[in-house]
């Protein structure tokens, strides 16, 4: 492919940006929040969330933004695969989520709250190490959603009381 002189000309000499015949990706999910404002003695959240991102090739746009047809670490080339965008050394794509967190007032000015947050794993992609010429590829040796890392959970619990003393109030 040999570039039009008088497109670059005309473009301030940048590039040419399209669309990828043959690519799309897409989100299918579902998100649920729930809150309980404190009142009385009792406040709290919950969220769930189902995620599905999933990346979609025909046989014309089987191939990575350079054009390389070899499926490598950060462009698998599958089709019906998940979406996994690479951010470090991680890919981040979990298929559910769940966050909760609640308080409770007790006598003598005492709360009790807690948080939980948890995940599905993300996804680890074995790779080989490859030199194609003069080019060096991570080629993806099984498909992306095949291995993933453990599921995440975080848990915090919180005690507190109020203290006051005349115009004072401290947390502790």
């Amino acid at each position: 492919w040999i570039p039009n002189q008088q497109a670059i000309v005309a473009g301030g000499g940048g590039f040419e940006l399209g669309s990828w015949p043959g690519y799309a990706s897409g989100y299918r999910g579902l998100e649920i929040g729930l809150e309980r404002r404190m009142e009385g003695r009792f406040g709290g959240r919950l969220s769930v969330s189902l995620n599905d991102a999933r990346e979609d090739y025909s046989s014309e746009g089987r191939y990575d933004m350079f054009g390389n047809p070899t499926p490598t670490d950060t462009e698998p080339l599958v089709d019906g695969g998940p979406y996994a965008p690479l951010s470090g050394q991680m890919f981040l794509n979990a298929r559910w989520q769940v966050d909760a967190s609640g308080t409770v007032r007790l006598p003598w000015a005492v709360d009790l709250s807690s948080s939980v947050h948890t995940r599905q794993g993300y996804p680890f992609i074995p790779f080989v190490q490859a030199a194609l010429g003069a080019d060096a590829l991570q080629v993806v040796l099984l498909p992306v959603d095949t291995y993933r890392y453990p599921a995440v959970r975080l848990v915090d619990i919180r005690g507190s009381r109020r203290l006051t003393t005349g115009r004072v109030t401290a947390t502790v």
